[in-house]
């Protein structure tokens, strides 16, 4: 109809204008966030409606018919929902002044559904993170934050019988939402602002706070001494962490739930997470080795992303990949483990990248690594393309760090530098204890079609991109290995003609970049319409 129509009209305009709607908050803010708000409530009060009688109309948000003729409920959140978000996260510091927290029950005792309310949270998080005072700060997160971690409390403690999963993952969902958006601005820890700062005064997407700036009202050791509410938070209802780990181990969805909200509180705090780290790290490990699931390698690797540029952090993060490494090296022990658990090969390959990318040293230096390459090896035979591509970048970065602190070591030409050490120790492991014939052998299979090959030429790990870096790394050696691996490819796949040609661009000096590239995916083409022609 055409009431239904305008509303889905004005809900798409708000979303469109948040930016425009804030230079204009003092007269059109209330009206629009009273607007979005009762579209929110006739929403909820029409699936009700549809739940009671199981047929009804979609409310705009699609919904399609089932066998029985019934309109299905819509599952995701509402465009009013996301609207409102909009409005909360560009408007934050306008609806903190007007207590917008009184939206989250007024919403939910209408009955909300879930996934809008998921969006309120997030929207709700924006405007408590934007108050002026830490205190107030603190006190909406509370609010926000107490019915869910009261209700997952709840859930959990029940001895007789373990509470229904979905009822636990919503309540998980809930606490995330807020958590992901509560992000203070650093400054109300005596910090300066950083990149991730959406809430300090500095920024250009965000009004000016009308008070004195914190400096000017606290001493620097009161603030110094501030907690992030989101770090208190995650104390307080580490136990009950703690039991939904241990009760509900053997659901997958419900884990990586847990683990998201793990991933949103370490990133809302970053660096003030510091106190819960080691605690953080043991719990993930831990249950990584009763219950060897991707989520928990995952948020493992958030701690490598909000810790690795701590030196001093860097000895318990590489005890932390040590023995996850253990766990993973007895889980692939052949290329059938491998197909059991193909997104943990895919995550645990991720998170070596990430390591090396933060904090190469301790891995770079140590046996670990020379594992972690041998069983990325075994692991390329595996018909998955996410596990191949993580595969593949751990390969790529092993490399492209080597290339780097080979080419920072030239330049300085000291060789007790770190660079030079790494260069050296890298150097070993792929030319002398050729990890790199090894490894050019396997991207030259799944070129050729004897391995199965997905990311031919993509960015985050590719067969194209990890040969060419081996080319900058390994000039001389490269053409070698390859030579040797093609002696090995049966006719089927590649005519000697094809080797040929291949061979030619390989071991072309100076090395081109977009012609090193190309030669490998003609030659990938070649092999397999051969291959065609062959059946």
């Amino acid at each position: 109809s055409s009431w239904r129509s305008a509303i889905r009209a004005g809900t798409a305009c708000v979303s469109a204008y948040t930016f425009w709607l804030r230079n204009y908050a003092r007269e059109l803010l209330e009206p629009v966030v009273t607007f979005l708000v009762s579209v929110l409530e006739a929403n909820a009060a029409a699936i009700q409606r549809q739940k009671q009688k199981q047929i009804g109309p979609n409310n705009g948000r699609g919904g399609r018919i089932d066998a029985q003729g019934h309109r299905r409920l819509p599952t995701g959140p509402s465009p009013a929902a996301r609207a409102l978000k909009a409005v909360c996260s560009t408007c934050r510091r306008e609806l903190a002044r007007l207590g917008a927290l009184d939206l989250r029950d007024r919403l939910v005792a209408a009955g909300l559904s879930h996934r809008d309310e998921l969006e309120l949270l997030e929207g709700l998080g924006h405007v408590i993170s934007a108050c002026d005072q830490f205190d107030d700060i603190c006190r909406g997160f509370e609010r926000l934050i107490t019915p869910p971690a009261m209700a997952l409390s709840t859930l959990v403690s029940r001895i007789d019988a373990p509470a229904d999963t979905k009822l636990v993952a919503e309540e998980l969902e809930r606490l995330t939402s807020i958590v992901r958006c509560t992000t203070p601005s650093r400054q109300h820890f005596g910090l300066s602002p950083s990149s991730h700062d959406t809430n300090s005064a500095t920024t250009t997407n965000v009004a000016t706070p009308l008070t004195p700036t914190i400096n000017t009202v606290l001493n620097n050791a009161e603030i110094a001494n501030r907690r992030h509410p989101v770090l208190s938070f995650i104390e307080k209802l580490w136990p009950v962490f703690e039991a939904v780990a241990e009760r509900y181990g053997d659901s997958p969805q419900l884990i990586e739930r847990l683990c998201r909200c793990y991933k949103h509180a370490m990133r809302s705090c970053r660096t003030q997470f510091e106190p819960m780290l080691e605690q953080m790290i043991d719990h993930l490990v831990r249950h990584f080795s009763k219950t060897p699931l991707s989520s928990y390698v995952y948020a493992s690797s958030i701690c490598i992303t909000e810790f690795g540029r701590d030196s001093n952090k860097h000895g318990i993060l590489f005890e932390m990949l040590t023995k996850l490494s253990a766990t993973v090296f007895c889980l692939f022990r052949s290329l059938d483990d491998f197909r059991q658990r193909p997104d943990v090969a895919e995550e645990y390959f991720y998170l070596t990248s990430r390591f090396l990318d933060y904090c190469p040293d301790h891995l770079v230096h140590s046996p670990l690594l020379e594992s972690v390459l041998r069983c990325g090896i075994v692991g390329l035979a595996l018909e998955h393309r996410e596990a191949q591509r993580g595969i593949l970048h751990c390969f790529e970065r092993t490399v492209v760090v080597a290339y780097e602190a080979a080419l920072n070591a030239s330049q300085n030409g000291d060789p007790s530098t770190p660079d030079a050490r790494r260069a050296a120790a890298l150097a070993t492991l792929l030319v002398e204890q050729q990890l790199g014939r090894l490894i050019a052998d396997g991207v030259l299979k799944a070129l050729t079609g004897d391995l199965p090959a997905y990311a031919l030429d993509e960015g985050h790990g590719s067969l194209v991109g990890v040969l060419w870096r081996l080319r900058l790394f390994c000039p001389n050696d490269l053409p070698r290995w390859c030579a040797n691996s093609l002696q090995n490819v049966p006719e089927r796949y590649a005519s000697n003609d094809i080797k040929s040609d291949l061979m030619v661009s390989i071991a072309e000096d100076p090395a081109v970049k977009d012609s090193f590239c190309d030669a490998l995916l003609l030659f990938s083409a070649r092999c397999r319409d051969l291959a065609k022609v062959l059946r």
